[in-house]
């Protein structure tokens, strides 16, 4: 409930509401939803920020992530121990392999893909910190830019309508979605505060890009 009550406060920020959403939750912080959700709220509200959109958070998920890169160094083994042993090995199998592709891959990789292991396996390992800030920035940027950009084309404003049919016509009610996301709290208290035609589309834009994220992986 502190944690949902903390992402609606910082909803009302904007893009550096949307900074410290993203420095948060990829720092162990588990807000409701993340980064992902807000990224697409913003780009449908502001389609000609996109870019700046995803490069805010994507600075501020690497910003986190070094936070938690930084605390694994030290204390990464007793931080692993929730996750199961086969999945730790398997992670770090990727790592010898290759680290840089393994991190990249991690953060492009949508839920329930375990983004906070490779982070942690990569300060166990003790991977040179330039080479996790490049993994990170990039797979979070071409993740973030490809949400935005969906955001703002599955939700492209329509039409105004005129208002005899804006009276005659009931208000269209928001698409189901199997998408925990598209049902957080915050999400919901973020849509209230948007006229009534925007609330509906802003929910149908995000809940069709947050399936379609979903179901790719």
């Amino acid at each position: 409930m502190i944690l949902e009550t903390l992402k609606t406060k910082l909803l009302t920020l904007g893009i550096p509401g949307l900074f410290l959403i993203s420095f948060l939750d990829s720092a162990g912080v588990p807000l409701p939803g993340g980064a992902d959700l807000v990224v697409m709220l913003l780009s449908w509200q502001r389609p000609a920020h996109l870019f700046l959109i995803a490069v805010v958070a994507a600075l501020g998920s690497v910003l986190g992530s070094l936070v938690l890169y930084h605390i694994a160094r030290t204390k990464g083994d007793a931080m692993m121990s929730r996750f199961p042993k086969d999945k730790q090995d398997w992670v770090k199998e990727q790592f010898r392999r290759n680290d840089i592709l393994a991190l990249l891959v991690a953060m492009l990789g949508p839920p329930p893909l375990p983004t906070k292991l490779f982070v942690l396996v990569a300060g166990v390992v003790r991977m040179d910190w330039r080479r996790f800030v490049a993994a990170v920035f990039a797979g979070r940027l071409i993740r973030f830019l490809g949400e935005a950009y969906l955001a703002v084309k599955l939700g492209a404003r329509p039409r105004r309508p005129s208002r005899s049919t804006t009276l005659r016509s009931p208000a269209p009610s928001p698409p189901q979605c199997s998408s925990t996301y598209c049902c957080s709290d915050s999400f919901s208290a973020a849509r209230e505060r948007q006229p009534p035609r925007t609330v509906d589309h802003v929910f149908t834009c995000t809940c069709r890009a947050t399936c379609w994220l979903s179901c790719s992986g």
